[in-house]
């Protein structure tokens, strides 16, 4: 589980996010007056000459974030080409609920806390409102993420034990096969 700010350092263009990390971002359009500091040292701007997205980090907590595409059963998988540049291949996690348990349990163990849901996205030229881990600018939509966030977070990767997961998978598949599966609750077959 790679930390936040890795993500938020990605080069590539269609990984890397420079919201993550923020806590809040707020269209200039809707500042009225910024002030910043206080007393002696205090600075204010009138909100109707400010431009652009404010990125605004609160100190909130930091997480180390686990990434997947987020499919819903029963229907055939068909990515956007761009995921194909997140590695060279993949598994299909079958029983979602018990992987989940088995993550759950490994970050207890760990004596870290753990919370999981898929992202949300909002475009990122209108939108004024909280970001943070579960929410993502509308260029990163194809991703399709379902996040599992581990807390309290550490610059480096944090690796957990799971367990086997064989039975609850599917067989690693080469990336160069990614776009032609039909998903049933109990086999996968290709089409």
């Amino acid at each position: 589980m790679n930390s936040q700010s890795y993500f938020s350092r990605v080069d590539e263009h269609e990984r890397g996010d420079a919201l993550e990390c923020t806590d809040r971002i707020v269209q200039a359009k809707d500042i009225c007056k910024l002030i910043i500091g206080s007393g002696p040292n205090r600075l204010e701007f009138d909100g109707t000459k400010l431009k652009g997205t404010w990125k605004i980090g609160l100190g909130g907590p930091l997480y180390n974030i686990y990434c997947m595409y987020n499919h819903d059963i029963n229907g055939a998988i068909r990515l956007d080409r761009r995921i194909r540049s997140f590695g060279d291949s993949f598994i299909i996690v079958l029983n979602t609920e018990i992987f989940l348990e088995k993550i759950k349990m490994a970050v207890v163990r760990a004596g870290l806390n753990c919370k999981y849901r898929p992202v949300n996205y909002f475009d990122d030229a209108t939108y004024t409102g909280d970001t943070g881990v579960f929410r993502k600018s509308a260029r990163f939509r194809h991703q399709k993420e379902f996040r599992i966030a581990v807390w309290p977070g550490r610059s480096c990767p944090i690796r957990l034990r799971i367990g086997n997961i064989n039975s609850l998978c599917s067989p690693i598949f080469s990336i160069s096969r990614l776009g032609n599966f039909r998903i049933r609750p109990t086999r996968i077959r290709e089409i």
